[in-house]
């Protein structure tokens, strides 16, 4: 089983302002910078839904 970088929405690796850019960018359907989206990363709150909620939570986890 591969582990989860909560918040590293793009799959680079590290969670920072591009993983925000990608949520927004996903939930209106256009591409991520890494042409990927993992949705168990991008779901920081776990409530099965990727959305404003989640993209707080990141900067939370970015501005610590």
């Amino acid at each position: 089983m591969t582990e989860v970088l909560k918040g590293d929405a793009n799959d680079d690796g590290k969670v920072d302002e591009k993983d925000i850019v990608d949520i927004v960018n996903h939930t209106m359907g256009k591409p991520t910078s890494t042409g990927k989206f993992n949705e168990m990363a991008a779901d920081m709150n776990e409530d099965g839904v990727v959305n404003i909620a989640d993209v707080v939570l990141i900067v939370k986890v970015i501005v610590k």
